[in-house]
Parts: C-alpha cells; sequence; structure tokens
C-alpha cells in the first residue's frame, strides 16, 4: 500500500512540479511572449465587440460612461501594451522574463473579472471572463502551479464579487438572491486548469523530443562527416568542402604510413589503431583540423588554399620530422610516413579527383625512392 502511494505522489509530483532545463525554459518563455501578444490582441477586439453589442446603446449615465473610458483604457492595454512591455524587459533580463509574463496574465485576468462583475451589476452576460480563461488555456503555458495559484485568485475575486453584489452593499445596487451559478465557474476553473496542466506536460514532451532529434541529428550529422576512430573529417566532408574553394588555387597532398600492414601483423589491429590516431593527431596539429582528412585505411588528404599557406613546404617537413621521432608502444619503436603533393585550381568536384590522382602518383614515386619522404 505504501509503496503505490509513493508511486502516485511521484505521479502528482512530476505533473505538478516538471523538471525544466534552459533551453526547455526559453522556448516556453518565447512561445509564451509570442502567444500573450496574439491573446492581448483577440482579447481587446473580442472586448470591443461586447461594449458595441452590449454596452454603448444603452448608455445614458455618468457612471456608464467613466466604465465604458475605463473599459476601452483596458483594451488599449491589452492591445498594444502586453508584447511590448514583455518584448523590452525580456531583452533587458532573460530570467525575469517568465514573471513578467506571468504579471501580465494575472492583470489580464483581474481586469476581466472586473468586467465580467460590472457587466453582471447590469444584469449583462459575464463573457469576458470566459474569453481570457478559453485563450489562455489554448495559448499560454505556464507552470502548473503558477496555473492553479492564479486561477484559484482569479476565481476567489469573481466568487467574492459576485458575493457583495448580491448583498446590496454597493450604492445603487439591490439585494439579490444567491448566486447559484458559481458551480458553473468552478467547473471552468477545473476544466481550465487541468487543460492547461496536460497542454504544458504535452508541449514539455514535445520540446524535449524536438531538442533529442535535434541531437540524434548532430551526432548523426558528425558520424557521416567525421571518420570515428581518428576524429578527422572524412572523404564525404572532402567533397562537401571542395565547394568552398572553387575558383581557388591549393595544396593538395596524400600520405600514409610506411609499412602500415607490417605494424598490424607485428603488433596487432589495437597497435595499428594507436598509430593512426597518432598520426592523424600530428597531422591535424601541424595542418588545422579543418584542413585535414582521413581518405581511406591509412591514408590521408590535406587540402589548404595556397595563398594562405606560404610556408607550406616547411610545415611538410615538421610534420614528418614530428612523426618520425615520435616513440610508440612505449617499447622505442618508431615508425615513418611518406606523401606527395601538388597545387592546382579546383573549378569542380572533378578537378579534386584530377589532383588526389596526381599527388598519389607522387606519393607512390615517394615509395619507390625509400620512403620516409614528400615529393612533390
Amino acid at each position: 500500500m505504501k509503496e503505490k502511494l509513493k508511486k502516485y505522489f511521484e505521479k502528482v509530483k512530476s505533473l505538478l512540479y516538471p523538471q525544466l532545463d534552459e533551453r526547455s525554459k526559453e522556448c516556453i518563455d518565447k512561445d509564451n511572449i509570442d502567444n500573450l501578444y496574439r491573446m492581448g490582441r483577440y482579447t481587446s477586439v473580442c472586448q470591443l465587440i461586447l461594449l458595441c453589442v452590449f454596452f454603448i446603446p444603452g448608455l445614458t449615465q455618468l457612471d456608464d460612461r467613466i466604465s465604458l473610458y475605463i473599459s476601452l483604457f483596458g483594451c488599449v492595454i491589452m492591445y498594444f501594451g502586453c508584447h511590448d512591455i514583455i518584448k523590452y524587459y525580456s531583452k533587458l533580463n532573460k530570467k525575469w522574463c517568465e514573471i513578467f509574463v506571468i504579471i501580465i496574465y494575472f492583470y489580464m485576468n483581474t481586469w476581466a473579472v472586473g468586467m465580467s462583475l460590472w457587466s453582471y451589476a447590469l444584469d449583462r452576460q459575464i463573457m469576458l471572463l470566459y474569453v481570457v480563461q478559453i485563450f489562455s488555456a489554448c495559448f499560454l503555458l505556464f507552470h502548473p502551479l503558477v496555473t492553479i495559484i492564479i486561477t484559484s485568485i482569479v476565481y476567489l475575486e469573481l466568487f467574492v464579487g459576485l458575493c457583495i453584489i448580491d448583498s446590496g452593499i454597493l450604492p445603487g445596487f439591490e439585494t439579490r438572491a444567491p448566486h447559484y451559478h458559481i458551480v458553473n465557474f468552478l467547473a471552468v476553473a477545473f476544466i481550465t486548469v487541468v487543460g492547461s496542466v496536460m497542454r504544458y506536460r504535452n508541449n514539455l514532451e514535445k520540446i524535449n523530443r524536438i531538442f533529442e532529434n535535434e541531437e540524434l541529428n548532430k551526432k548523426l550529422m558528425e558520424m557521416s562527416c567525421f571518420d570515428f576512430l581518428t576524429g578527422l573529417k572524412n572523404r564525404y566532408s572532402l567533397k562537401e568542402d571542395v565547394c568552398k574553394l572553387e575558383k581557388e588555387e591549393v595544396y593538395i597532398m596524400i600520405s600514409d604510413i610506411d609499412d602500415f600492414k607490417s605494424i598490424n601483423d607485428s603488433y596487432g589491429h589495437d597497435a595499428g589503431d594507436v598509430v593512426l590516431k597518432e598520426f592523424a593527431r600530428i597531422l591535424e596539429n601541424t595542418f588545422g583540423s579543418e584542413n585535414c582528412y582521413r581518405y581511406g585505411g591509412d591514408e590521408f588528404v590535406v587540402m589548404l588554399k595556397k595563398d594562405e599557406t606560404r610556408d607550406f613546404e616547411y610545415k611538410v617537413k615538421n610534420w614528418q620530422h614530428t612523426f618520425r621521432n615520435t616513440i610508440f608502444l612505449n617499447e622505442g619503436v618508431y615508425f615513418t610516413c611518406s606523401g606527395g603533393y601538388i597545387t592546382g585550381r579546383i573549378n569542380h568536384i572533378d578537378d579534386l579527383r584530377k589532383l588526389i590522382k596526381l599527388a598519389d602518383q607522387n606519393l607512390y614515386r615517394a615509395k619507390l625512392c625509400g620512403k620516409d619522404s614528400v615529393i612533390h
């Protein structure tokens, strides 16, 4: 029994007090700002329509005119003020954005209660509060506890106002029978709270799924563009990057590790992976990660704009010297590498293939010349 109550309590707690990360909170705040802008304008338009239909045709007394001016003033604030005020304060301090949204939302509901009580006192329909509540449930996303607190305060204001009007305390109003339709108001309040809480939870789950999909897409993009073992960009990225270097003169170098097959045969594939990763790291540190690609197996490509790399030959020698003097496998083992490079202009993907083929021919010549060399 205790376990069931504990699980039930945890479900209620997660429903009423869900945990939010910063991205989800920022997304909800942005939606609230945009939706409150629409809600303020729609609500003010509805109130103006109600004024034209129910009030202005029978306008006779000064008190009615004062009430009309107050109502019109509220409509103006709703129509022009909500969005601009929140936008202004959210730019000053995003942390307080939600608080200002809640303040404006509370103002809207309090104004709706006041106008609804005024309509009730004049034996007219209580419509504005219903309109605000419906728009709130449909457009705004507030923390469940905030929704419960504000809705409770709003309907408490309404209940107290109805009791005061029915009691005849206010001058000019006679005593009325108790307002038995309060049950209807409680039903609307309950539906508003439940609908708002469920919509908040559903939207939060939707936002979280969107972020999860974005992270998954990001990982898939990285997997498609980067080599898993070395972390360098792969052949697909090389083809994509060619578009950025169209009509540019470039250096293309292709290199590999001398006798790499014998490394795998003598020390095992795990050792071969260590050598590949170290080779890629040295290549990356020398030429920059944005310019290095794993082409396949133990072959790597470097692609650099010529006008940005006047000391290319010096970098090649430095890279080769660093790898040659790197100790592997904690056994005093050294390995060497060879390469071939070419310069040319890229106008199309076919130009890249031709340049890589020419660089590969230079690499083959380096192998024939005894390895551990780079030929241009």
